[in-house]
């Protein structure tokens, strides 16, 4: 009886202290996935908190505007009310920094060339606030306007279309402008205006009448699947308004008619030839698609080739043919042999294309063979032929056979452009192989190519293709190419091109291994405050410095590769660090020196991960050659 009492005295221990061992049922991953989620929406906003708090210490109003701009544009997800605020507090700012660039202008301080075309802030912000509600841009476009622009646009609206237009070597600024304000406000109205079909078509008449854009083709589309009839008689108008115009005294309606030309003959290319079987009730049928007829098509490529062939031309009209003469080949290809015939003789002579030259524009054409190139390598100046080597180390990198890319490379005179073929030619077959999935052989061929930052590239290129496998294996090529890629980078950097080599390595291990990309960027940090801060001091001493106002960064939306302010080269990386660990990317800014560039770094991270993708991955820091690639 003893024994059994202790019996349940040790079964009911057993059973407490199994009850107070029983783990805790760990959070489900989708639990844990919403509460990552909801931190990083926090991180973010909070991120955007402080920048906008930032934008009250910049001494510029073009960069409060950017700041309140953007912070709009990503608010927008989170709190409309707030969003719009931040837009009219940008629009605000935008009209101090109207007063601020008429002040310069009037002091004469800089130049005012293109301030309100190029460097005009207001296209770089309005455009964000288009995205979510066109009514609103449209309200800032017009509110935010500039006097002498206004008049400028006024002008250029009631201009008589057989006028000539006072210009600088066949282009004027103030048109170029005028004619930029105009497409917007016609852009942003039609955008307004899109579920209203009577206010459409009383803007598509209104359009027409104004003048020659290629903004009446969604005008055009809108009506047509509402009233086909209508549709047609506006483009019978617009036929009407292009053969009305002297294009040769107008060259910014030359460039929108051949605009309209390429969009309609690419439209009918890709229009879904007609059903042969009935559509039955569940299946929707689709918008009804605008085209111009035959007639229509034909007669403003007419006119345009007639315009071409006019004796002489100003070289602004005669450096449109290069670019409209594929577009017309589909229209009218009797009267575009004609064109390619008058194109041969202006390269022979010159023609006023300037240093390039008709040869330079034949070397674009896609048509051009790399045979013809060489073949009119010896008819060139310097300036031709550095671009004409360009070309041709393009088209070569794209043939297959090689022996015939060997043999043209061979036929190259100059050493060092040969050199840029060969490697170039390398390049595009790791290319070529990357994508057909031969890694290994990829891995092979990267050691022919003798320039540093192209191996750089192509073995970054290549450890995120293995990485991407998933294998084991393939995560062992991957760090092994991104240790030999990152060996090969040049620290203390010597130039740019170091640093924009280890930019493209950083990008590799976003990938790859982020903890190492967040760590390599320490090294970027230290260069971006050393090069802005001297960046910033002898722009004191150059009157025509863009980059520097009152001793502030000039902030912008964004970058172009080969930019001399290196924050803006770095905007790709610290993009994809911030789809990686937003609350991480946000501190970079901690390391930086100045408020500027701390604010630039908040905007670049916020606007990273609410990006829908990765950034791009394109070569980092370098620009593309001035001839595509055909």
């Amino acid at each position: 009886m003893k024994f059994f009492s202790l019996a349940i005295v040790l079964w009911s221990a057993l059973l407490a202290c199994g009850q107070d061992i029983t783990p805790t049922p760990s959070p489900s991953p989708d639990t844990e996935s919403t509460e990552r989620a909801k931190e990083q929406e926090k991180a973010v906003i909070q991120l955007l908190d402080s920048a906008v708090s930032d934008a009250g210490s910049l001494r510029l109003a073009q960069n409060r505007a950017l700041v309140y701009g953007i912070t709009g544009d990503l608010y927008w997800k989170f709190d409309e009310k707030r969003a719009r605020a931040l837009f009219h507090n940008a629009a605000t700012e935008m009209l101090n920094a109207n007063a601020e660039a008429e002040t310069e202008s009037r002091n004469n301080r800089r130049p005012n060339f293109g301030q309100f075309f190029t460097g005009d802030i207001r296209y770089q912000i309005i455009p964000l606030a288009a995205k979510h509600d066109p009514a609103l841009a449209l309200e800032m476009l017009r509110q935010t306007r500039p006097p002498k622009l206004a008049e400028e646009m006024a002008k250029y609206l009631a201009r008589d279309p057989k006028q000539a237009i006072p210009d600088r070597g066949g282009f004027n600024p103030q048109t170029a402008q005028a004619q930029q304000e105009a497409n917007l406000d016609q852009q942003f109205s039609m955008m307004a205006a899109a579920n209203d079909p009577d206010k459409v078509a009383d803007m598509l008449k209104d359009a027409i009448a104004k003048g020659i854009s290629p903004n009446v083709l969604p005008l055009l589309q809108k009506v047509y699947a509402a009233d086909e009839k209508k549709g047609m008689q506006f483009a019978d108008q617009l036929v009407a308004k292009v053969s009305d115009t002297d294009l040769a005294k107008q060259p910014q309606d030359l460039n929108s008619v051949i605009a309209i030309l390429r969009s309609a003959t690419t439209t009918q290319t890709r229009q879904t030839p007609p059903q042969t079987q009935p559509v039955t009730a569940d299946i929707a049928v689709p918008t009804k698609q605008f085209s111009f007829n035959d007639v229509q098509l034909r007669s403003m490529a007419n006119k345009v080739v007639d315009t071409f062939m006019l004796p002489s031309n100003p070289p602004a009209i005669t450096a449109s043919m290069s670019r409209a003469l594929p577009t017309l080949e589909k229209i009218v290809p009797e009267k575009a042999a004609l064109l390619e015939q008058k194109q041969a003789a202006t390269s022979g002579t010159g023609g006023g294309l300037g240093r390039g030259g008709g040869r330079q524009q034949a070397a674009i054409d896609p048509k051009t063979t790399p045979e013809s190139i060489l073949a009119q390598l010896p008819t060139m100046n310097d300036f031709q032929r550095a671009g004409a080597y360009q070309a041709l180390s393009s088209k070569i990198a794209q043939i297959d056979d090689d022996a015939r890319a060997n043999q043209l490379i061979d036929q190259i005179p100059d050493a060092d452009a040969r050199q840029r073929a060969q490697d170039q030619y390398q390049a595009g077959k790791v290319a070529r192989a990357t994508q057909s999935g031969n890694l290994d052989d990829a891995q092979r061929m990267i050691g022919a190519i003798s320039q540093k930052s192209t191996q750089i590239q192509k073995l970054v290129s290549l450890a995120v293709e293995f990485h991407n496998k998933g294998g084991d294996k393939d995560i062992d090529s991957a760090n092994s190419l991104m240790k030999q890629a990152k060996a090969m980078v040049t620290q203390p950097f010597e130039d740019g091109d170091d640093l924009n080599d280890l930019l493209e390595v950083i990008k590799g291990y976003g990938v790859v291994d982020p903890d190492t990309a967040f760590n390599l960027f320490d090294t970027v940090a230290e260069e971006i405050n050393e090069v802005v801060q001297a960046s910033a001091v002898l722009s004191k001493y150059s009157r025509n410095d863009r980059n520097f106002k009152k001793g502030e960064l000039v902030m912008r939306v964004g970058g172009f590769p080969g930019d001399t302010i290196p924050l803006y080269r770095c905007m790709p990386q610290i993009q994809m660090l911030a789809k990686v660990d937003i609350a991480r990317a946000g501190l970079i800014s901690d390391k930086m020196m100045r408020q500027d560039t701390k604010t630039l770094i908040k905007l670049f991270a916020a606007q990273g991960f609410l990006s829908d993708g990765m950034p791009p991955s394109q070569p980092t820091g370098r620009r593309q050659g001035f001839f595509a690639a055909n």
